[in-house]
């Protein structure tokens, strides 16, 4: 194997250990992803509630106290709401550029592979044709010799 081999040997096992290390974030990111739809999931629920609490206080005769936390309580879970909301959208666009990293890294592992095996054939070609010089160089000898 000549030098150019080893390097890109060398180079491609970095191209994979970046290649796990971006598959490993993508886990991570996917995970993260599920913990904040499941967090939106729970805040939409827990705002419907809210809503349901206010007309449910709308239809029967409250307590204007009542009546002001009800709203309160609304406003609160609507920016819970929106907050998880928001968190949920960063974690999937974090999981799509973590997607996108796996991808990318994936090509360039693909780019070396293609080329150490591009290489190897070329060394597998240059080795034959030596020894087919080789062998046709012995077998003239030896007919020179057997005259």
């Amino acid at each position: 194997m000549n030098a150019r081999r080893v390097r890109l040997q060398k180079l491609a096992k970095l191209r994979q250990k970046q290649l796990d290390e971006r598959v490993g974030e993508f886990g991570r990111a996917t995970e993260r992803e599920q913990s904040a739809r499941e967090r939106a999931l729970l805040e939409y629920e827990r705002h419907d509630g809210a809503v349901a609490l206010r007309q449910g206080a709308a239809q029967a005769p409250v307590e204007g106290s009542t009546w002001a936390e009800a709203n309160e309580w609304l406003e609160l879970c609507g920016l819970y709401r929106d907050a998880a909301g928001l968190a949920l959208s960063r974690a999937e666009t974090a999981r799509e550029q973590a997607r996108n990293q796996v991808l990318a890294a994936r090509q360039a592992l693909q780019r070396i592979e293609v080329l150490d095996q591009r290489l190897k054939q070329h060394e597998d070609r240059a080795n034959e044709r030596k020894e087919r010089r080789l062998h046709d160089e012995l077998a003239q000898r030896s007919r020179k010799g057997s005259r």
